[in-house]
């Protein structure tokens, strides 16, 4: 249980994608308090995989920045994959 959340596992099927984030992603706030979360974050990066599906981190990174308020007070990281081999 890393972070302790439970363990998730899900089957992977040709074209998904894996993204990967840092907690600074999702935890950013608008002009009225409200928080990004987990949640909007995938939003988020459902939207940008519509508009460009080659771009989803520029996209997802450019939505985040318009949705924050105020600096980037730390990290921020989103690594993506698309796995291109299947058993």
């Amino acid at each position: 249980m890393p972070c302790g959340r439970p363990e998730r596992r899900s089957r992977l099927e040709r074209g998904d994608r894996i993204l990967f984030s840092t907690d600074d992603v999702s935890e950013v706030f608008d002009t009225a308090g409200a928080e990004l979360g987990e949640e909007g974050l995938a939003d988020f990066m459902r939207n940008a995989i519509i508009a460009a599906p080659t771009g989803i981190i520029d996209r997802s990174l450019e939505q985040i920045a318009a949705f924050q308020h105020g600096p980037v007070t730390d990290d921020r990281t989103l690594i993506g994959s698309r796995p291109s081999s299947f058993r």
